[in-house]
């Protein structure tokens, strides 16, 4: 299973058409920050790949003919452990009970 989380993001309408260019989503991960060009059309970005039990810190940019904009406040989010890897190991099974119900 690989860790993801789904980042969303709405303009004005108004303000909508006037986007020429890509949306930036950027994600900070302990002072690594990376990039991704979303096309304007699209109001969501699944990151993916992401670490387990890490905080992650996410903004959004809109670019038009002036360049970028004004950053959106900041949200983040933690991610937390992946799907097991293997069948449990050690597993017992104790009757509490002799009555069947």
């Amino acid at each position: 299973m690989t860790l993801c989380i789904m980042t969303q993001h709405n303009f004005p309408p108004l303000i909508r058409p006037n986007i020429i260019s890509e949306v930036v989503d950027t994600c900070i991960n302990d002072h690594v920050m990376f990039q991704v060009q979303v096309d304007s059309s699209k109001t969501e970005y699944t990151f993916t790949g992401l670490q387990e039990f890490m905080m992650y810190t996410f903004r959004v940019v809109a670019n038009n003919t002036n360049g970028a904009g004004v950053s959106s406040p900041e949200v983040s989010a933690r991610t937390f452990s992946d799907a097991p890897s293997d069948v449990p190991q050690n597993f017992t099974l104790e009757t509490a009970s002799s009555t069947v119900s």
